[in-house]
């Protein structure tokens, strides 16, 4: 992956949750101890969050696969 796309999806990621804590890797690989039992996921608190509720509210009608629906709005388009 390019550098450009990789910051796009970490700036993504750090829109919808700031406080994520991002783990990089390679195939998939990271220790299970990193992402299993952590206690740091508060459901109340993401569900709040600025980033989803503002990424919620900017849903659009649009043609997806032949089919509207309700989707966000493309980066290409921001």
């Amino acid at each position: 992956m390019d550098s450009e796309t990789k910051g796009k999806i970490l700036r993504s990621c750090k829109a919808l949750n700031p406080s994520a804590k991002v783990l990089e890797a390679n195939y998939s690989r990271v220790d299970v101890r990193e992402i299993i039992n952590t206690g740091s996921f508060d459901f109340e608190k993401a569900a709040l969050g600025s980033g989803w509720l503002r990424s919620l509210h900017e849903l659009n009608l649009r043609e997806v696969n032949g089919v509207m629906k309700l989707a966000p709005k493309p980066e290409t388009e921001e």
